[in-house]
């Protein structure tokens, strides 16, 4: 069950979940985010979102430096 949205600009929502359902919620939901966290560029909202604010940006300048794979 989707819970009332306290904080609408936070881009979350809560859900209840049925005790019994629980393993199978939580199997669903990491393939969920697992699927979802493929790569590439995310927007700023996006990590603010997925770390719930707690987001800093680094800037590594990678000009001349040799290749690290």
């Amino acid at each position: 069950m989707i819970l009332p949205d306290l904080e609408k600009n936070d881009g979350m929502l809560q859900v209840a979940v049925y005790q019994p359902d629980r393993e199978n919620f939580g199997a669903w939901y990491q393939r969920y985010i697992l699927s979802r966290m493929t790569g590439g560029e995310k927007d700023i909202q996006e990590l603010r979102n997925l770390t719930s604010g707690k987001t800093t940006i680094v800037s590594f300048p990678l000009e001349d430096e040799e290749e690290l794979n």
